[in-house]
């Protein structure tokens, strides 16, 4: 018993390690570290940004705070569980409208996660070619990234309850909100320091 249990824990720190070098595990945490009132208070700025005044996001000891404690920090809870909502509900609409199957529902999450993929991979393109420094890690990309599936769940309810009108307007606003959602946030992309013009010197 104690050779298997000798062999068990040397197979664990193995696994950890190969998992450490692809990505950080306590990283991967920090982005989980969230609460009920962090999740509500983000789908209230994520619906209804034109609301929300302040958008720094607050660091200690050069250490950006948790989700729970910093409402503007990204986080991979909500993208995770707007995703897979988002499935079901598309799954949902089908059946309502006579076209599930197990086969368009699997093809409808793949679909949605290659273009996630493609996103993100567009994003670390577009900063590598435009040589843009930031502090965004792969993980806040597609914490941004998912935010998405939030307006999509939105505008799929609206979409079933009030026809083709409800779901155009819910798309229109989710969009918008979306949109500025991401610009206010733009300055962490670095984007401001970016375009600004040369100054000359003297």
């Amino acid at each position: 018993m104690m050779y298997g249990s000798s062999l068990a824990n040397q197979g664990k720190d193995i696994v950890n390690k190969e998992i450490n070098r692809f990505m950080s595990v306590n990283k991967l945490k920090y982005f989980f570290a969230v609460d009920t009132r962090y999740v509500l208070k983000k789908l209230m700025i994520l619906m209804f940004p034109y609301t929300h005044q302040d958008w720094e996001v607050r660091y200690h000891r050069d250490t950006p705070l948790t989700p729970r404690q910093d409402v503007n920090a990204p986080d991979l809870y909500i993208p995770t569980m707007a995703f897979i909502t988002y499935i079901l509900l598309a799954g949902m609409a089908l059946g309502i409208q006579k076209r599930f199957s197990p086969e368009v529902l699997g093809l409808c999450a793949s679909t949605a996660l290659v273009w996630v993929i493609i996103e993100v991979l567009v994003m670390l393109l577009s900063l590598y070619l435009l040589t843009v420094h930031s502090d965004l890690s792969t993980f806040d990309l597609i914490a941004y990234s998912g935010y998405k599936y939030v307006g999509m769940i939105f505008t799929v309810l609206c979409g079933l309850m009030f026809g083709s009108d409800g779901y155009y307007v819910a798309l229109a606003w989710s969009s918008c909100a979306l949109m500025f959602f991401i610009l206010l946030l733009s300055d962490r992309l670095c984007l401001t320091e970016f375009l600004q013009p040369p100054v000359a010197v003297l």
